[in-house]
């Protein structure tokens, strides 16, 4: 077994130990533990908020055999199930858990492997990432064209519902926006437009008081993070489209 990790992580003492307990079983291809984010100081990167229902839906997805990927941080695969990638792989972990995943093996989520890691310090930084991992994700899209074949069961269902929606989903907002615009004209339409362009507001207030590191109110720092988070995908996609995509990896600031 080969066990993967991060620079920046911390793995409790027994986590390697509860990673490998579980290819007793043959059929286990990889197992993936889990990884808690912790923010150190007081600012107003929500990534921690998010990743407890990305800890969620990834216990779920265990428990109907269709878990995607792993987090970079924590994971272990059997050696020999290892498909070599190309060098420019950007979200290296996705894929080559995937690619045990194609061959029929199952993946599993230990949330009793525990490892632990700081979030980026500002909603600016972790902006940063996001772009770099947006790119990544359109990559793997197009290598994993597999994953959308409906036959395979719940895991077509948890790619496409949790990754491919996600990952298209500042398009979707684009959509929305400019069909709202072009329907505006009675009191529905009106409003809902009027909704988007606070919401919009408030999210781009909310980045600008953050970067000065001032404090701003939870459900404001949500919705920044949100907002935030689908335009460094949608700068990822621009990336991914236009420009020359490399594998090394740039260290955010912690």
């Amino acid at each position: 077994m080969v066990v993967f990790s991060d620079a920046n992580t911390h793995f409790e003492p027994d986590a390697i130990k509860r990673l490998v307990a579980h290819f007793d079983d043959n059929k286990v291809g990889a197992v993936c533990g889990e990884l808690n984010l912790f923010n150190p100081g007081d600012n107003n990167n929500q990534d921690s908020t998010y990743w407890l229902y990305e800890q969620f839906l990834k216990d779920k997805e265990g428990q109907l055999d269709a878990l995607l990927g792993a987090n970079g941080a924590i994971y272990a695969i059997r050696t020999h199930l290892y498909t070599p990638i190309p060098v420019n792989t950007v979200v290296d972990d996705f894929l080559i858990v995937m690619n045990v995943a194609k061959q029929k093996l199952k993946i599993i989520y230990d949330k009793n492997a525990l490892a632990h890691e700081e979030i980026a310090p500002s909603i600016a930084e972790e902006g940063k990432r996001r772009i770099r991992i947006g790119t990544g994700n359109y990559q793997a899209f197009t290598r994993l064209f597999w994953a959308l074949n409906p036959f395979i069961g719940w895991r077509f269902f948890s790619y496409f519902s949790h990754k491919v929606l996600r990952w298209f989903t500042p398009h979707f907002m684009i959509i929305a926006f400019m069909s709202n615009v072009i329907l505006i004209g009675n009191m529905f339409y009106n409003t809902v437009l009027l909704i988007q362009l606070i919401a919009y507001y408030l999210a781009f207030w909310g980045q600008k008081v953050s970067e000065r590191g001032r404090p701003i109110p939870a459900s404001i720092a949500l919705l920044t993070f949100f907002v935030s988070m689908n335009y460094a995908l949608l700068q990822g996609f621009y990336r991914f489209a236009f420009k020359n995509i490399k594998g090394t990896w740039q260290r955010t600031s912690r």
